[in-house]
């Protein structure tokens, strides 16, 4: 399974972009049957029904992949962390996340399934 997004991009104190996709599949499936049957002025109907429905949610968290990006890179003294110097944007566009990660998608299938039967009889 593929799926095609931007990838999540964090750069320090500025708005990130990018974002988690989300797709959800539904299925319905049902049958029935009945007969009935008349003897004089009586009746019988008998029948039954069978339902399914199958909910497969999957979310592809950061499928494409997820980077931070801080001022490591491009601060004054790569060594010593300074609240002076260095931008987020400046590692972005060098190409040098501090962070990176990515995961598979995980899907939930639930399934339901539902019997039902009627009996049903008049008289007159």
């Amino acid at each position: 399974m593929t799926f095609l997004e931007y990838p999540q991009i964090n750069a320090g104190s500025y708005t990130g972009q990018g974002g988690v996709g989300y797709t959800n599949g539904d299925d319905s499936y049902n049958t029935q049957a009945s007969t009935s049957k008349v003897w004089g002025s009586h009746s019988v109907k008998v029948g039954g029904e069978l339902r399914q429905f199958r909910d497969t949610a999957v979310n592809p968290g950061s499928w494409s992949g997820n980077f931070t990006f801080g001022r490591n890179w491009t601060q004054a003294n790569p060594l010593r962390a300074d609240s002076n110097s260095g931008n987020e944007i400046a590692d972005l566009l060098l190409g040098y996340p501090q962070v990176a990660s990515s995961r598979m998608p995980s899907s939930l299938p639930i399934k339901v399934g539902i019997t039902s039967l009627f009996f049903k009889t008049t008289g007159r």
